[in-house]
């Protein structure tokens, strides 16, 4: 290597003078700096381009035998897709089905000429996929509503779910015995206490029944006949104060006279009163009740 005047000279590449006739150089630029023609990758297939920027940044691909090609105006790659040593296309039954070269749907791999074969364009098949059993049977639903259509099998029967099968002697039928407490409707009583007299309420209760400690009064049906117009009622409690666990409300004067299915019930120890608003004078009244813990 010669320096001279702050240039560099390459003299010699493998023994040889560099020069446009050196096959290491040639096809650069000559003397003038015009391009020479020698390493021009149409007249020297292999040659890279060093004037193509994306040569140069990018390198252009080869395979086993030669570059790789794309399509000159979209630029998409060329392929061959291969199946046990053939080249797919239109003809071969693996591809053919989709579309042909001018975008048109081919008939072969339609669902309805060739049942199990998954319609690729349709968008749901490609979503979610075509269910089959363990038969290759496709799963199938209503047309109009898309239920699943199945049939019920027991040990290899098939079963009708409309149909109720008749009790055997064989069948274990369990009963539970009905009681007050497990039946929606309360049964009459037979051992209700009848009670009936007269009351004076006057703005305030009038004890009727006396309560018994850890006992609650039950009462069944119940009345009176109020003389004068006024809030009469029966209540629950321990003093001729009113409560709120009040029955038989009637602001009005007349009978009335109820039947509960459901028994009205106080609290353990609480004593049966009647109440008027106004003042009442032997207002009749009658109830049927018990007590119970």
């Amino acid at each position: 290597m010669d320096q001279t005047a702050g240039q560099v000279d390459l003299a010699r590449v493998l023994g040889s003078a560099l020069s446009v006739t050196n096959p290491v150089i040639a096809g650069l630029y000559d003397a003038s700096g015009n391009r020479m023609p020698s390493m021009d990758s149409a007249l020297r297939p292999g040659y890279v381009d060093v004037i193509d920027r994306a040569a140069r940044l990018l390198g252009i691909v080869y395979g086993s035998l030669g570059q790789l090609q794309q399509r000159g105006t979209s630029l998409d790659l060329y392929t061959a897709l291969r199946q046990s040593g053939s080249e797919l296309s239109t003809s071969n039954p693996i591809f053919s089905g989709i579309v042909d070269a001018s975008g048109n749907r081919m008939p072969s791999m339609d669902a309805s000429i060739r049942p199990g074969y998954v319609d690729v364009i349709d968008r749901a098949a490609r979503l979610l996929g075509v269910v089959y059993g363990s038969q290759a049977q496709q799963l199938q639903q209503r047309a109009s509503t898309y239920e699943l259509l199945v049939q019920i099998m027991h040990q290899g029967v098939e079963k009708d779910p409309t149909q109720i099968r008749t009790l055997t002697s064989s069948d274990n039928v369990t009963a539970v015995q009905a009681t007050r407490s497990s039946l929606k409707t309360q049964p009459e009583r037979e051992d209700l206490t009848s009670l009936g007299g007269t009351a004076s309420p006057n703005n305030a209760g009038v004890q009727i029944v006396s309560g018994t400690a850890g006992q609650k009064i039950k009462v069944y049906d119940a009345g009176y006949h109020g003389a004068v117009a006024g809030l009469h009622y029966f209540y629950f409690g321990t003093s001729t104060t009113a409560t709120t666990k009040r029955f038989c409300t009637y602001n009005a004067a007349g009978l009335i006279h109820q039947t509960f299915v459901q028994p009205r019930i106080g609290d353990a120890g609480d004593s049966l009163y009647i109440f008027a608003s106004v003042s009442e004078s032997n207002m009749p009244y009658d109830i049927g009740y018990v007590k119970e813990a």
